[in-house]
């Protein structure tokens, strides 16, 4: 029977291979690995060190896993890919930290430990790494890392971020969708109608949708367009005064800006809104005005995925479809003026195809 030789180490303290590498170079070669299944870096084999050498010079977000346990090492590129699960990531076992992630993940990693590389691009995962259940997008590979001994010993994991591209692209598509669709509306019925249309393709961004007309003769606001949320429910009335009983109207006319309400999932009673089982957490309050104008005509209610914070990306998307609603309310005006006579041809009576707006 062969003799099973074992794998070499180095147990000295010469370090070197663990210079440089930034912040975590730093937090690597201050903690106490003795405490961790790795063991010191004294005693780690060459292996181990090529791949944390080159992890550390790599200015490409990488991970090494190592042993029975996949206990992690990362650099300073990987480091914004963990969130708050940093720092107590480092040095922490793969699954572990990574629980979120495995019933997408988890076959292609179990794969490289097979010997086999993997290669996903832009895969949709929901990860536990920001106090919530986020959904994010990530291209990234998984290989084996063979040790003296020949067997796979640990994982090489490059990966990079691409959710900022992806939620970009799906939401830009759906703004054009919305927009071809209300170049042909005769009426701001016909804007609700279309808006709540497309809000329905969009509830993975924008959960539920409410589209407020201020009325002109009542200054009443009336409920043109939903989704999401039935209407003449608690949070979506049919008919409302412009103050801040239910959404912050009031405050959102005496601004002219955009208010964020955080605690729909309340206001919801914990009933499902969207894709998810679970209600959002926040929504936008939007004051819709004609482009160039101060005066109000009307407000949009906008939620926002549960699996996303209300950030900077989804302000702009809430805007531009703003703009977009604004712009028709607009065309919508200028069609229903009487048209002058500019020819022999009797003038055409536009206005009476729309509905009479203040």
């Amino acid at each position: 029977m062969p003799v099973v030789q074992p794998i070499a180490t180095f147990a000295n303290d010469d370090l070197n291979w663990l210079a440089g590498g930034g912040e975590m170079g730093e937090l690597i070669r201050s903690m106490d690995w003795s405490a961790t299944p790795l063991g010191p870096p004294s005693g780690w084999p060459q292996s181990l060190r090529t791949s944390v050498s080159l992890c550390l010079s790599s200015t490409f977000p990488i991970l090494v896993c190592w042993g029975p346990d996949d206990i992690q090492i990362y650099n300073d590129a990987y480091r914004p890919i963990c969130g708050d699960l940093h720092p107590a990531a480092m040095g922490a076992p793969f699954k572990v930290v990574w629980a979120s992630a495995l019933p997408v993940v988890g076959a292609a990693f179990e794969l490289a430990h097979q010997g086999s590389g993997a290669y996903i691009r832009d895969q949709q995962m929901f990860l536990d790494r920001s106090g919530y259940l986020e959904e994010a997008n990530m291209t990234f590979s998984f290989s084996p890392i063979r040790d003296e001994s020949g067997a796979v010993g640990g994982v090489f994991h490059p990966i990079t971020e691409t959710t900022a591209q992806v939620l970009s692209a799906r939401r830009s598509k759906g703004l054009r969708d919305l927009t071809a669709s209300l170049a042909g509306v005769r009426s701001i019925g016909d804007i609700g109608a279309q808006l709540a249309s497309h809000c329905t393709q969009m509830t993975a961004d924008v959960p539920f949708v409410l589209f407020y007309q201020i009325d002109a003769e009542t200054g009443m606001l009336v409920l043109r367009g939903s989704a999401g949320l039935a209407p003449d429910s608690a949070l979506a009335p049919v008919s409302i005064a412009i103050d801040d009983s239910i959404w912050p109207f009031a405050r959102s006319s005496a601004s002219h800006g955009a208010h964020q309400v955080d605690d729909v999932a309340t206001r919801l009673g914990g009933v499902a809104c969207g894709p998810y089982d679970d209600a959002p957490r926040s929504a936008l309050v939007l004051p819709l005005t004609l482009p160039g104008q101060q005066a109000l005509f009307g407000f949009v209610v906008a939620g926002v995925s549960v699996r996303r914070a209300l950030d900077a990306d989804f302000l702009r998307l809430a805007r531009r479809g703003r703009q977009y609603c604004g712009g028709q309310r607009r065309r919508l005006r200028a069609g229903a003026a009487p048209r002058r006579r500019t020819g022999p041809d009797r003038p055409r009576q536009d206005g009476v195809l729309l509905e009479r707006f203040a």
